[in-house]
């Protein structure tokens, strides 16, 4: 039988590696990697060193029940077996508790890169749903970047403007004046508005207005500037043709009103059709103070319930199929205000429509006033002109108009009287009435002196007719407008 005190004394079971406890959410991974990469080999160390302590211990403790050589090189066996044990549960628990915190630190990772990602694609849905060029530059006056309305504006990818200044893009004679703006702004923070001119993709140089402005770094430094440019041509085209048309109407050498300064864009987050978040421009076009349209139903800039669903109906499917929604409209301020506003509208993630719309709105009232004003000026020089065309074909005279000695307009009496067809004679020289080019240059010699000072030409010729025969015919000649003394002439036969 056995003797029970030759035994080997029994491996004590390993205590339960405790879990870490709960780090302070405000460390950053880098810091808690740091604390494991510190922590690990110490520990490593620790538990070795207790484990052949105690392996040591055991076999010291066991020598003088060692009946021999043998049994006690088991012993020393059973106490490297035990160590060994020990250093499994221990390297175990600890590589447990390891993998444990390297996985909440990478599902946290995950989630700020998550987010990051999503903040960074709304913000570039944002600025290229702008329909305006807008670009930004750092304080060494380089672009850092732009929205593809940008890209468009100077017919270059965003790969081949950043890294460049606006003498690599415009011609130096440009160049030079918003570089001057720019330094202006980079010496003192703020921001800027100014006209001038851009040189754009097909060559054409166009006329813009430019809002600029600087935005800071986190310590509160200047980090770049970000621009606008606002188209002001057709603006400025629209003006001039306004002016033109009434010019038309009332024969008078006038000018009119000029174009229309651009204001800046609104643009408005939307969710379920309910306002989510908005600038001070929109709030500005619609009439609302700080942060009242946030929450509101997009129900309120609608004139009635018809337009709300008819707008919705015809927006929608647009966005859902990947596209961007353009419509000029009408809608209603604050204050029961109908306006009319050019509304561009896209999803801010085209493959999550659940994350909602940014709209740009920009107030097109001035713009379509002038139309209107336009459309009324031609209406009244369409309707002068039908009367003036009344008067002609009635009168028994034989009447003209001249441009530069070159018929523009006369009445049927005047085509009988030298015996041509209905419009045989527009566009004609009056030299075709002379037979020789004396008699020609002599009668428009006398003939402009005597208009010029204000008076009316009178004389009696021998014209030609068509047929080659002579007839004496009066004529009188004066200016269609006494203040122009080189525009039309007026001759009565």
């Amino acid at each position: 039988m056995t003797d029970p005190t030759r035994q080997p004394l029994p491996a004590p079971k390993p205590e339960p590696a405790s879990e870490s406890a709960p780090e302070p959410t405000h460390l950053s991974a880098r810091a808690r990697y740091r604390d494991l990469q510190v922590s690990s080999p110490g520990y490593y160390l620790l538990a070795i060193a207790a484990s052949v302590a105690l392996a040591v211990a055991a076999a010291t403790a066991a020598l003088p029940l060692a009946k021999s050589n043998t049994q006690l090189l088991q012993m020393a066996a059973a106490g490297l077996v035990f160590t060994a044990v020990m250093m499994v549960f221990l390297v175990s628990d600890q590589r447990r508790a390891i993998t444990a915190r390297l996985t909440r630190d990478f599902a946290e990772r995950e989630r700020i890169q998550d987010e990051l990602a999503e903040q960074l694609l709304f913000t570039r849905q944002l600025i290229n749903a702008i329909p305006s060029p807008v670009f930004y530059k750092g304080t060494d006056a380089r672009f850092i970047g732009c929205n593809e309305a940008f890209e468009r504006w100077i017919g270059r990818p965003i790969d081949d403007i950043v890294g460049r200044t606006v003498f690599d893009i415009y011609p130096r004679e440009l160049a030079e004046i918003h570089v001057d703006h720019d330094r202006a702004l980079l010496h003192e923070a703020g921001n800027i508005s100014y006209q001038g001119h851009a040189k754009i993709a097909d060559g054409s140089v166009r006329d813009v207005m430019i809002h600029k402005a600087t935005f800071t770094k986190e310590d509160g430094s200047i980090g770049g500037i970000v621009g606008i440019s606002l188209d002001l041509t057709e603006h400025m085209q629209s003006a001039e043709q306004l002016r033109q048309a009434k010019e038309e109407a009332e024969r008078a050498a006038t000018e009119q009103r000029g174009f229309f300064e651009a204001s800046p864009h609104g643009i408005v987050v939307t969710r379920d059709r309910k306002f989510m978040m908005c600038n001070h421009a929109m709030e500005n076009i619609l009439g609302y103070g700080p942060g009242e349209l946030v929450g509101q139903d997009t129900r309120i800039i609608y004139a009635s319930d018809t337009i709300y669903e008819a707008i919705g109906a015809e927006m929608y499917p647009a966005i859902l199929a990947g596209g961007s929604f353009i419509k000029e409209m009408q809608t209603r301020r604050k204050n029961g205000e109908d306006i009319w506003i050019s509304l561009s509208v896209s999803l801010i993630d085209k493959n999550d429509p659940s994350h909602g719309t940014v709209g740009v709105f920009e107030d097109i009232s001035e713009r379509k006033a002038a139309e209107e004003e336009l459309r009324k000026a031609k209406d009244e020089a369409e309707h002068a002109f039908a009367e003036q065309q009344a008067f002609l074909e009635s009168s028994p005279h034989g009447i003209v108009i001249s441009r530069g000695r070159r018929y523009v307009m006369c009445n049927r009496a005047f085509e009988e009287i030298l015996g041509y067809e209905r419009g045989e004679l527009i566009g004609q020289e009056a030299r075709i009435i002379y037979y020789d080019d004396a008699d020609y240059e002599a009668m428009g010699k006398k003939r402009l002196e005597t208009i010029r000072s204000g008076h009316t030409f009178s004389t009696e010729i021998w014209a030609k007719k068509k047929s080659g025969a002579g007839v004496w015919i009066h004529l009188s000649v004066s200016l269609v407008n006494k203040n122009d003394p080189h525009g039309e002439t007026v001759a009565v036969v």
